[in-house]
């Protein structure tokens, strides 16, 4: 079955954020009030980071489970976004394309990578 994600064309303005975006939205039912669209450019990570501060509120720090946002981080500053699935990351990058990767390889890219699950599918 096609699913779009597979083949998802990252540009400037489509980038890993709006993957991840748009993957909790269609795939999880996040409330896209939640996780809105910022149009900041990837190569902007201190842009990046104030973003992801500014949702925090709607997430909660988690284990890598499905659909939780993993945040890759080089001291405070973040670098890049995907969401955990069936025990991979999937994640896009202007360099690599779209990937499915084991959490443990993506882990290695980043000094620290910290997975965020949003407040709605956590289970009380």
């Amino acid at each position: 079955m096609f699913d779009r994600f597979d083949v998802w064309q990252y540009s400037d303005d489509h980038n890993c954020w709006d993957f991840v975006r748009e993957y909790l939205i269609e795939k999880a039912g996040v409330n896209p009030n939640d996780v809105p669209k910022y149009g900041i450019l990837p190569s902007s990570k201190r842009e990046m980071t104030e973003a992801a501060r500014s949702v925090a509120k709607n997430f909660v720090e988690s284990k890598p489970v499905d659909y939780a946002v993993a945040c890759q981080y080089h001291g405070k500053i973040l670098q890049h976004v995907g969401v955990v699935f069936d025990g991979k990351v999937h994640h896009t990058g202007s360099k690599i394309g779209t990937k499915k990767e084991p959490i443990s390889k993506f882990e290695r890219n980043a000094q620290r990578t910290i997975y965020m699950s949003h407040i709605s599918l956590c289970q009380l």
